[in-house]
């Protein structure tokens, strides 16, 4: 193949320029598809397939003696593709029941907030109440009170994906907050 020859994309049909130094290219820089190994069907011709053994070498045996001599007796026949087959499947299978029910879960939330770590949308798991036994509020200058009314409740999120927690006020608290901190300008 010289320099100057066009070569194009049999699959993509895209003109491909090559480098002289290192040559022609074994697949296309476009839609990388092999471009040495691309068939096309004759038309009205028979089909030729090229095959690395001869005709005699395509006898299966068939006597439980000639089994024996290349060493696959019934018994010899590993399952161990079709159970990790079978294992995969099932994994696939729970994969898929437990996405529907984190969905259906999702279907019923008011809120669905977006994971921090993985963006995957959220499930509540509950709401927890924290009081001032667990809590010392802090009374900033400016508002001469805590913004957090005593006894405020978390909702605490979990990711479905990557199990990641995430607290954030329940909606009654958000409102309670943002009245005291609007109250004292």
């Amino acid at each position: 193949m010289s320099e100057n020859e066009v070569v194009i994309c049999p699959w993509c049909h895209m003109e491909i320029t090559w480098d002289p130094e290192f040559g022609p290219e074994e697949e296309c820089p476009h839609c990388f598809n092999e471009l040495k190994a691309y068939r096309s069907l004759p038309l009205g011709g028979a089909i030729e397939h090229e095959t690395d053994f001869d005709d005699e070498d395509d006898e299966e045996p068939e006597t439980a003696e000639e089994l024996a001599q290349v060493g696959v007796l019934e018994e010899d026949i590993d399952d161990d593709s079709t159970d990790d087959y079978e294992a995969d499947l099932e994994e696939i299978k729970a994969k898929d029941v437990y996405h529907e029910g984190v969905m259906q879960v999702l279907d019923t939330q008011l809120e669905v907030p977006e994971c921090f770590r993985c963006q995957e949308l959220m499930l509540l798991a509950g709401t927890q109440t924290v009081d001032s036994s667990k809590f010392v509020p802090e009374i900033p200058v400016s508002l001469g009170q805590p913004f957090l009314p005593h006894g405020f409740k978390l909702q605490l999120y979990v990711c479905p994906s990557c199990f990641s927690t995430e607290s954030m006020l329940s909606p009654d608290d958000r409102d309670s907050m943002i009245k005291v901190i609007k109250g004292n300008q």
